[in-house]
């Protein structure tokens, strides 16, 4: 048996609705803590239509109760193996849990070096040195997605309890928002009006937490 998990929340914390591939959603209960899962044959193949459906279960959760969310594909074998990890880091999950509570992540993503992905052209006779074209580029680059994020954080950080960039996209900057702050967040970047200033959200807050589970 494979079991998915997709979030860690306070014990007691009524399930609504099923997991992916129409599975029951379960608890876990460790102390004052519990792990949300589902039980499968095999662990579900990380295609399109299920990271949307495994992103849908977590945000019911987040709609009804605070929720430290999992990545996707992160499973154990045993019941025993999660009742481990929760007493273990039992603490800090506490902790994590006060920390977001009423919150969500706003990601905002200030444009990728393009320099980087796009080829060094090949070098003619007496042309100028391609290599230095490329660092320049990236240079450039690089400085104006720092200036767009110093506009960003200027417009916006007093509005957000905390501020990271998104391990996974290093261009993304994630914002900590309280609820009643969202529309006035976003108002605020609408302000900036800059075609190259892009936002999603709200998400449950992966970047401000420790997954409590990772990918197997």
């Amino acid at each position: 048996m494979t079991v998915l998990l997709y979030a860690v929340t306070e014990a007691n914390v009524p399930l609504f609705g099923h997991g992916l591939e129409g599975r029951p959603l379960r608890a876990i209960p460790c102390g004052e803590l519990a792990a949300v899962v589902s039980d499968h044959e095999q662990p579900p193949a990380p295609s399109e239509p299920n990271l949307w459906a495994y992103e849908q279960v977590v945000e019911r959760l987040m709609a009804r109760a605070t929720v430290l969310p999992a990545r996707f594909g992160s499973t154990v074998e045993r019941d025993e193996q999660l009742e481990q990890v929760l007493a273990e880091r039992g603490l800090e999950f506490r902790e994590t849990l006060d920390q977001v509570r009423g919150a969500v992540e706003i990601a905002i993503r200030t444009p990728a070096s393009d320099a980087a992905k796009t080829p060094v052209p090949a070098r003619e006779p007496n042309a100028p040195s391609s290599g230095t074209e490329y660092m320049l580029a990236r240079l450039a680059q690089h400085r104006r997605a720092g200036e767009l994020a110093e506009q960003i954080d200027a417009a916006v950080g007093e509005l957000a309890r905390a501020r990271t960039r998104r391990a996974t996209s290093p261009t993304t900057l994630a914002y900590l928002v309280e609820h009643e702050q969202v529309d006035e967040f976003i108002a605020r970047l609408e302000r900036l009006g800059d075609a190259d200033i892009t936002w999603s959200g709200p998400w449950p807050p992966y970047s401000f937490i420790r997954p409590p589970g990772k990918a197997s």
